[in-house]
């Protein structure tokens, strides 16, 4: 093992640039938060954007990588794996690919927390303002409480370290207040924990001149004062941030599906049916496609699905916000009141992945709600249910409507607009935010959470629509 001194030598020559006071210090820290002994050792680094967060990890992955030291990279969905993989260099999975196993028992599918055989290792998370502590039901979770599922799975290896990275102005998990994940006292006792923490300020200087992230800091100074007050964005000033309105919106969405490829654009609005306006607009007025589904469409599930990826696959399941592209529509048809497409799809954030053949479900592309509701689901189940009427062993019903192909479509919406929990993680070359929604209401600092989520989203360019001063 290196001396503590050789590996921060080490550490700063993988960074790119001259660092910013406080990466200096946060290396200092991190450092001597590594060379520490004891078990149940745990780091928070939060980091606003453009301070330098990303460059930081990249230079700690690389330096543990080239001096064989264990170390599993984590992030909660596939795009953000995806996006922390591009900027450590070092293959990073999705949380509950590591740390979870489907099985399937008597048709049923179940997961179960995996027996962690690694020891002395560092496991870094990245955006973990998205894990939420409790989920709902459906996803299956063992506990119902992810972040303590992966605090058991970490803690199992002997010597294992946990660094959390996130920035605490995005967005809160949906139904919770605050990223508890990000909060040091609750995580030291709520999980016995010996933990440190380090908050990244400094803007590095070659994220000065951006727009964007000028922008960003306003709206994260104003979260961090948790008191509202008017924002003046900077639009005039950069041309990375600026502002459109609606009538000259659509000729904007011609000239940047020319300069930049379709999966590189996103809208990002506050809800399903602002959404599936925008996504309606964009196939019909820009990409000009009239049925219902085509080749070449971009789609997101919006609700986990483990009947099409097997246990072994990289995934495990087609999880909720992951996005597809349609290679081929094999056929559609309506069965049992509902329209249903065979469709053959590519994951955007698995390009190496070859496609493969799904049954999806057509109604909710369309639906304001988010998935199918209670009774449209169970509608279809009762539907299905007498198919296998005539079948009088209880076990075997149940395991064929396990199985049954229409109960486990896919759930799918279009994904050239999302909302902003759906865009969380994720990063394209240009943001389009919508803001009508909150023109009726009273500005929150739930408000202003969103628009730093949505703003941070775009790397190269972000416009703002139909904004007035907030």
């Amino acid at each position: 093992m290196l001396f503590k001194n050789d590996f921060i030598s080490l550490l700063i020559n993988e960074f790119p640039y001259l660092m910013t006071q406080s990466q200096e210090e946060a290396i200092e820290k991190l450092v001597d938060f590594l060379y520490k002994k004891g078990e149940r050792r745990f780091f928070i680094l939060r980091g606003y954007a453009g301070t330098g967060k990303t460059s930081l990890v990249s230079a700690l992955v690389k330096t543990f990588v080239q001096n064989r030291r264990n170390i599993i990279l984590l992030a909660p969905t596939g795009r953000s794996a995806k996006v922390f993989s591009s900027y450590a260099n070092t293959a990073a999975y999705t949380i509950h690919k590591v740390i979870y196993s489907v099985q399937n028992i008597d048709g049923k599918l179940i997961m179960r927390r995996k027996i962690n055989q690694l020891s002395n290792t560092l496991f870094i998370v990245d955006e973990v303002s998205m894990i939420a502590q409790y989920q709902h039901r459906e996803d299956y979770y063992p506990t119902g409480n992810l972040l303590e599922d992966l605090m058991q799975f970490v803690f199992e290896g002997k010597n294992n370290k946990l660094i959390f990275v996130g920035d605490d102005a995005q967005l809160a998990p949906i139904h919770e207040t605050e990223s508890k994940a990000l909060n040091l006292s609750f995580m030291k006792d709520y999980f016995d924990l010996l933990g440190e923490e380090y908050t990244l300020t400094d803007i590095v200087r070659q994220e000065e001149e951006s727009g964007i992230l000028v922008n960003a800091n306003l709206l994260r100074q104003v979260i961090k004062k948790e008191k509202v007050e008017k924002i003046r964005f900077l639009c005039d000033t950069y041309p990375d941030f600026k502002k459109v309105d609606g009538v000259n919106l659509e000729e904007l969405l011609h000239q940047l599906y020319s300069n930049f490829s379709v999966d590189d654009i996103i809208i990002i609005t506050r809800s399903n049916w602002r959404a599936n306006l925008f996504n309606q607009e964009i196939r019909n007025r820009i990409l000009f496609r009239e049925s219902l589904i085509n080749g070449g469409d971009l789609i997101m599930a919006v609700k986990n699905n483990y009947f099409y990826l097997s246990e072994d696959h990289e995934l495990g399941l087609i999880a909720n916000g992951e996005m597809m592209e349609v290679q081929k529509v094999v056929r559609t048809e309506e069965m049992h009141g509902f329209q249903f497409a065979d469709l053959m799809v590519q994951l955007c954030d698995y390009p190496d992945f070859p496609p493969f053949e799904i049954k999806v479900i057509l109604n909710t592309l369309l639906s304001t709600s988010s998935a199918l509701t209670f009774e449209e689901y169970n509608a279809l189940y009762e539907s299905v249910s007498l198919d296998y009427a005539d079948i009088t062993s209880k076990k075997e019903r149940m395991k064929l409507l396990k199985e049954n192909p229409y109960l486990n479509a896919v759930q799918i919406k279009f994904s050239y607009a999302v909302t902003g929990h759906k865009s969380q993680g994720g990063e394209w070359s240009v943001a389009l935010i919508d803001f009508v929604l909150f023109q009726d209401e009273e500005l929150t600092i739930e408000h202003l959470r969103w628009l730093y989520t949505a703003i941070t989203r775009g790397k190269k360019e972000v416009y703002l629509i139909n904004f007035d001063e907030i």
